[in-house]
């Protein structure tokens, strides 16, 4: 049988060795799970802020989206559920009209229009208000030793997600001087710009600059 004090002697042999590889890794430099791990502060410089644009601003924005894909969403299926032939028919009837039925709103042709219409408006205004909130930037910086940018833009619930990109992608399509309100960068293989608020703060004018609107 198995000693105690054994059992105790293996177990310090083993955090002893553990302490030599972790000490190991540390002096020989090899930080390679900080590729892979989120940034802290200390990795990255941040270029711009914009502190003004407060959370509830998109909360709003994202329930208006819902509202209106649900009012529009609505208004679809009640037009091709209740625009139908026989149901106008009826009504023309009652006020002695002789419209054709391919003349009316209750036709096929024009029930589905409508209704694809309406449903395309909904999802049009849902996608143009998200996407605006998932396309301004609150916060830009370069990561340190490396090309990537991130890029922090908030959500339709009023959070933040964080996007990277190579310094390479990016292309800005204007200065910061000559921008109206909003300076528009285009990531590489994004859709739309994103957008940074000329009135945030710019913390290293002179960088930004140089890496983001002179490679333009």
């Amino acid at each position: 049988p198995n000693h105690p004090l054994s059992m105790v002697a293996i177990l310090n042999n083993m955090a002893a060795f553990y302490r030599y590889v972790l000490l190991a890794i540390r002096r020989s430099g090899l930080q390679h799970f900080r590729r892979y791990a989120a940034p802290t502060v200390d990795d990255e410089i941040i270029l711009y802020q914009n502190k003004r644009k407060k959370p509830i601003l998109f909360i709003l924005i994202g329930s208006m989206s819902i509202l209106q894909l649900g009012f529009w969403g609505y208004l679809a299926q009640f037009v091709y559920r209740e625009f139908k032939d026989e149901r106008l028919q009826e009504k023309v009837r009652e006020h002695g009209s002789s419209l054709p039925t391919s003349k009316v709103l209750g036709s096929n042709k024009w029930r589905t229009f409508i209704s694809l219409f309406a449903l395309s408006a909904g999802l049009f205004f849902a996608y143009t208000a998200n996407m605006f909130t998932f396309r301004t930037v609150t916060q830009l910086s370069i990561l340190k030793q490396s090309s990537n940018v991130k890029m922090t833009t908030f959500t339709p619930w009023g959070r933040t997600r964080v996007v990277m990109a190579t310094l390479s992608d990016l292309r800005c399509a204007s200065n910061r001087f000559s921008a109206q309100g909003q300076l528009a960068v285009k990531a590489k293989g994004r859709p739309l710009y994103f957008l940074l608020d000329t009135k945030g703060d710019f913390l290293e004018p002179k960088l930004f600059d140089t890496l983001i609107v002179s490679r333009s």
